[in-house]
């Protein structure tokens, strides 16, 4: 298992929900602001240099892709599974799962990029200085997120609760410790798109998902 940051969360949500106790598999810190992800051992490991990845002897080959790391993880133990098993509700989950993993749908837009030199300022303090896009791309920022908002309303559509944007929110500069206060990223995104605002079902499925035991257990720190 590579990494613990945020990008790699869902492996360690699929192995609190399946039940795996942490003595069952290692964890290898994967440090991406060191570019830890770019150093020649962990690429023959993922040439892509991306998180999380899985080994084991049981695999022919790697896994390097998030949704297919849970999907191994699914299948490891016990009777309960993740994935849906009414068709209708599998082949929503699988909508859900290509818009969030989608260069529109991406979270990142509001993570790395910066639409003026304030935004760019205060992301450079908050750690991410190597990753930030330069300044030609403010206007592409801008547009990015009008188109984001898009998503965002598309998969509200796609919720199903209780259960169907976390670093989204710190991207913004949300205190990590208010979980549910979608105000700040809300504010962020409405100076591009100045009527969006979060769906109520988009509210109602962070509150139901932040609440389970697997949540507070992979993101102690928010609580």
């Amino acid at each position: 298992m590579a990494s613990k940051v945020h990008w790699a969360q869902v492996s360690h949500l699929a192995l609190a929900e399946k039940g795996v106790s942490e003595n069952e598999y290692d964890v290898k810190d994967v440090d991406l602001f060191a570019a830890d992800n770019f150093n020649p051992e962990y690429l023959k490991v993922n040439p892509n240099g991306t998180v999380p990845s899985i080994t084991s002897p049981s695999l022919d080959k790697n896994i390097i892709e998030s949704v297919d790391v849970a999907r191994w993880i699914d299948g490891l133990k016990g009777e309960r599974t993740l994935v849906p098993s009414d068709a209708a509700a599998k082949s929503r989950a699988q909508a859900i799962i290509d818009l969030v993993h989608s260069y529109d749908g991406r979270t990142d837009t509001v993570l790395f990029n910066s639409r003026n030199d304030e935004e760019m300022n205060a992301k450079r303090n908050f750690g991410f200085k190597d990753y930030l896009e330069h300044k030609q791309f403010y206007k592409e920022t801008d547009e990015a997120l009008k188109i984001w908002t898009r998503e965002l309303e598309r998969l509200d559509s796609l919720l199903v609760l209780p259960y169907a944007q976390a670093h989204a929110m710190w991207g913004a500069g949300s205190d990590t410790t208010q979980i549910h206060n979608f105000d700040t990223l809300e504010k962020l995104i409405q100076k591009s798109a100045s009527n969006f605002k979060f769906g109520e079902k988009t509210r109602e499925w962070w509150a139901s998902i932040t609440a389970t035991d697997s949540f507070k257990k992979v993101f102690p720190q928010l609580y």
